[in-house]
């Protein structure tokens, strides 16, 4: 295997000189989603879908306790979301991420949701956040790398390069962060040839200390591990994906210190099961049926011991749901 390549990608989005107005956006997207949920359903449902939508087969989700180790960049340090997923991450992934509206799926109607609109539900937790993605090229098995940050407050400059006159290094990822990035993402799936590392810092208050925030919500990894405490919402939600055969969600107290909160898998999953946009069929209602398994409230942990729980393992058998179209 040769040596990834990392890019170093100029941002695609035109010169600004002031970010407020795609602040003012968001704060609007966010006050219409959460104005009836203060939870993370939201958020979670669109990484689902965004993760389905690079043909991932796994999605791992990680509530951190405790960030990098002195990075460079202070939106590694402290707790997090992360959220990690094995589709590969193209450049025009990656100009669609940076792009946050409209993406790369533009022009492709098979892809639900990619980084459209709905990802901005993610700055619900934080102001800002960094991402890795990697890519195997068949052709010749090179991977590439592309790093980057997302920060609404950033201004664009000439040349595509962002700069937060507030936030001190928030828009720069080094090699030590990025080395450490892939790390993780190597624990969390095993490999990183193919996928996409999200990582979400949770907001703290020195993070709007210099002005107004995106929103004043503060969060702790205790709290955003509940979203995770039931399997059966995401039981649910992985029974409408097209490519996913598992979701995981794990706390994690240190990189490679972790504990189970929840998994489901489709082991025997057949993308028949759910109809995609090259294979719909023109009927009002169509059946679908699978298992999907769940493993909620005990799990493995990193030392392979199995935490007790009301039962091993639990199972959801969908055999007669329909899906109706007008």
């Amino acid at each position: 295997m040769k040596p990834p390549v990392i890019e170093d990608c100029p941002d695609p989005r035109p010169v600004r000189d002031d970010p407020y107005g795609e602040v003012k956006a968001i704060r609007r997207l966010l006050d219409d989603v959460y104005q009836n949920t203060r939870d993370g359903r939201t958020l979670v449902r669109e990484i689902v879908q965004n993760s389905d939508d690079a043909c991932a087969d796994r999605l791992i989700f990680a509530v951190v306790d405790q960030g990098l180790t002195c990075p460079t960049n202070p939106l590694l340090s402290g707790p997090a979301l992360v959220a990690a997923n094995n589709g590969p991450f193209t450049i025009q992934h990656h100009d669609g991420l940076r792009k946050a509206v409209g993406g790369s799926k533009a022009g492709d109607p098979t892809k639900v949701g990619r980084f459209g609109i709905g990802l901005k539900s993610v700055f619900y937790i934080c102001e800002a956040f960094v991402y890795l993605g990697a890519e195997c090229r068949r052709e010749d098995h090179q991977v590439t790398i592309l790093p980057g940050v997302l920060n609404p407050w950033a201004r664009q400059v000439d040349g595509g390069r962002a700069t937060d006159p507030h936030h001190q290094n928030w828009d720069v990822v080094e090699k030590k962060d990025l080395d450490n990035l892939q790390k993780w993402a190597e624990d969390l799936l095993g490999s990183f040839e193919n996928g996409l590392l999200l990582w979400f810092p949770l907001r703290r208050p020195d993070h709007i200390r210099c002005r107004k925030g995106i929103r004043q919500d503060s969060f702790e990894s205790s709290s955003v591990a509940e979203w995770f405490r039931r399997s059966g919402s995401i039981s649910l939600l992985l029974s409408q994906c097209g490519n996913l055969h598992s979701i995981e969600a794990r706390r994690v107290s240190k990189r490679k210190d972790f504990r189970s909160l929840v998994h489901v898998d489709r082991s025997d999953f057949q993308k028949e099961w759910v109809g995609r946009h090259d294979d719909d069929k023109e009927i009002k209602e169509r059946p679908f049926e699978g298992m999907i398994r769940a493993s909620p409230e005990q799990g493995v942990d990193s030392r392979n011991n199995v935490r007790p729980g009301k039962s091993l393992v639990s199972m959801l058998s969908v055999t007669t749901a329909y899906a109706a179209f007008d």
